[in-house]
């Protein structure tokens, strides 16, 4: 008779350890969401930062030849300076705004929304990830703007911090206000409309290409209660060291219309209005 096969010895198995537990934060989640965006952002790199950093140097070259060269803002800063930092800045912000608006509108209409939904994720984690994502793109814009810029137009960089902050206070209001406008379209339509009527409206009242004591009564009353004006001014404040209004207050603003926005975005979200069926 034959004999049955020799079983082979095999090294014992090791004990199971304890089971992962979930954490107050969901650290590697809300990281795998940032990192998630980070490669779209520069996937499109072209397209993001090109695009931005063209407009922005027309911006400035066209008004600095529409411009006589003893034309100055402040003593010692010359009208080309007083505007370069307002144009960098609201492209970053405007930066901001589209890499949560835009990538939003996307996942809806291709269907990929339901796999953020559906992670093990606290409301408040999905926003942070979205909105830290767009903050970073948006710096990263910024930052390589105000460096072309630079070599064209003498920057002094008064306050590199200062400009910092508002650049961050800034961003957070519009990266906010892209995940609001994103989470309300349905369609491309509804995001290329909020584009003409409350991003590119609030870009041009906002400082970025007069000062203030310029226009009217009524003109610097309707730029006081924009939010954006107070952004802008912070961040040229930052670059050239001196600025139209109170940076206190300025700052004080836009931390109040920052936590507003939040709050709406986690309302949104944790509700799934628009986003669940």
């Amino acid at each position: 008779m034959s004999q049955p096969p020799a079983q082979a010895d095999f090294p014992p198995l090791p004990r199971p350890g304890r089971p992962r537990g979930l954490a107050p934060v969901h650290w590697q989640g809300i990281y795998t969401i940032w990192l998630r965006d980070q490669r779209r952002f520069f996937g499109d790199a072209l397209e993001w930062i090109g695009g931005y950093m063209i407009s922005s140097l027309l911006f400035v070259t066209v008004f600095d030849l529409a411009w006589t060269a003893d034309l100055e803002a402040w003593p010692g800063v010359s009208m080309t300076t007083f505007i370069a930092p307002g144009v960098t800045a609201f492209a970053l912000f405007a930066t901001a705004f589209q890499a949560t608006a835009a990538a939003l509108v996307y996942d809806k209409l291709e269907g990929m929304l339901a796999d953020v939904l559906m992670a093990p994720l606290m409301a408040w984690e999905i926003m942070a990830g979205m909105l830290l994502s767009a903050m970073t793109c948006a710096l990263v814009n910024g930052v390589l703007i105000l460096l072309v810029i630079s070599l064209f137009i003498e920057l002094p960089m008064a306050q590199p911090l200062l400009t910092l902050g508002f650049a961050l206070l800034g961003a957070l209001l519009f990266a906010a206000l892209g995940l609001i406008i994103g989470i309300l379209a349905q369609r491309w339509d509804g995001f290329s409309a909020a584009e003409t009527f409350l991003l590119l409206p609030l870009g041009l009242l906002s400082g970025s290409f007069f000062m203030i004591d310029s226009l009217p009564a009524l003109g610097q009353t309707i730029m006081a209660l924009n939010p954006v004006y107070y952004a802008i001014d912070g961040f040229r404040a930052g670059v050239v060291g001196q600025a139209e209004t109170s940076l206190w207050r300025g700052a004080a603003v836009l931390l109040a219309v920052d936590l507003l926005l939040l709050v709406v975005c986690w309302r949104l979200l944790s509700t799934g209005y628009k986003i669940k069926p």
